[in-house]
């Protein structure tokens, strides 16, 4: 499938708010982009929302390497493998509608969670999970 200007530029934006958010804040950017994508270009899931995602964290870790913590980010790394390989799988088994049903109940699902106020503590099993 061809992408239009409009679907481009859609997409650049996002991206752009997305990363903006993701230095930020220290998330976003593939809860941003993952949904736009699923819509406007499945075909680009997953490898393009984890590229972008690599080279934000990539960056942003360049720029504060001194205020790292370095036994969280291992656990959340830890995390990250398995639900990398989780996000191709279904990616392959499920249908394009299919897919973005997933993605858009899963934001969705994060949204409820954040406006319940629920924070869970930085154990090393919740930043694994969270690295999910």
């Amino acid at each position: 499938m061809e992408l239009g200007a409009l679907q481009i530029g859609i997409l650049f934006g996002v991206v752009l708010l997305g990363a903006v958010l993701q230095g930020s804040v220290g998330f976003g950017l593939g809860m941003l982009a993952a949904p736009v994508v699923s819509i406007i270009a499945p075909q680009l899931l997953p490898g393009f929302v984890i590229l972008l995602a690599v080279l934000v964290t990539a960056s942003a870790a360049l720029i504060e390497r001194t205020s790292i913590d370095v036994r969280g980010a291992g656990w959340a790394l830890a995390g990250r493998i398995p639900g990398s390989v989780l996000g191709t799988l279904l990616v392959a088994w499920l249908s394009d509608d299919a897919l973005r049903v997933f993605v858009a109940g899963t934001v969705l699902l994060g949204v409820g969670i954040s406006l319940r106020g629920w924070t869970p503590a930085a154990t090393s099993s919740n930043v694994a999970i969270a690295g999910v």
